[in-house]
Formats: C-alpha cells, sequence, structure tokens
C-alpha cells in the first residue's frame, strides 16, 4: 500500500496545484485571444490528470495496468508543466500587467498556504 499513499500524497498536491490555477490563475487568462486556445487545453489537461489518478487510486498496485496508467499521468504532467513554463508563460507576460501578474501571484501563493494547510489539517 506504499504506493497508494504516494498516489494519495501526488493527488492532495496536484489537486491543491489545480484548483489554484482553475480558479485564480486560467479565469486571468482565458478570455484573452492570445492565450485562450492554451488555457482552455490546460483545464481539459487538468480534468485527464484528475481521471487518471481517480483511476490509480481505485485500483490495486499489482494490477497490470496500475503502472502503465501512472506512466502516462507522470507524461501527461511533465507535458502540461512544460507547455504552461513555456508557452503558456511567454503569452501571459503579453496579456497581464506586471502588476496584475504580481497580484496574481500572491493570490495564489495565498490560496496554496491556505489549502495546503486545510489538507494537512484533515
Amino acid at each position: 500500500m506504499k504506493c497508494q499513499r504516494k498516489v494519495k500524497a501526488v493527488n492532495r498536491e496536484l489537486m491543491v496545484h489545480a484548483r489554484i490555477e482553475e480558479t485564480i490563475f486560467y479565469p486571468a487568462l482565458e478570455n484573452a485571444d492570445e492565450t485562450r486556445d492554451i488555457t482552455l487545453e490546460a483545464f481539459e489537461e487538468h480534468r485527464l490528470v484528475k481521471q487518471l489518478l481517480g483511476e490509480l487510486q481505485s485500483m490495486g498496485k499489482d494490477e497490470e495496468e496500475w503502472t502503465a496508467k501512472f506512466t502516462v499521468l507522470k507524461e501527461n504532467i511533465e507535458h502540461h508543466v512544460e507547455e504552461e513554463e513555456g508557452e503558456m508563460f511567454t503569452k501571459a507576460r503579453k496579456v497581464l500587467s506586471e502588476e496584475d501578474a504580481e497580484t496574481l501571484g500572491t493570490r495564489m501563493e495565498k490560496a496554496r498556504n491556505e489549502q495546503l494547510k486545510a489538507a494537512a489539517a484533515r
């Protein structure tokens, strides 16, 4: 069951991260023409990651598909991070003022700290 604990820990961290992006960062970008497509794609990538995490949590590690599904999850997360750090952040810098970007960063950090604290209390 050690793997299931790891999946739960990864799930908690990813859900906090996704919730913050979906409620703070992406809404700031989704209405700008330059960032609309990549933002919609990011929402869809989050949906897929949540689905895979749910499936992994309900599977036994000894099931043959578990490792394959975990690999797909890992690859999807890596792709998402690369796309965000590259294309999305570059486009975000074009549509957000420096002040707006700083405000978003502060809001996201505060939300992350609050959500991790709440998750740890559970």
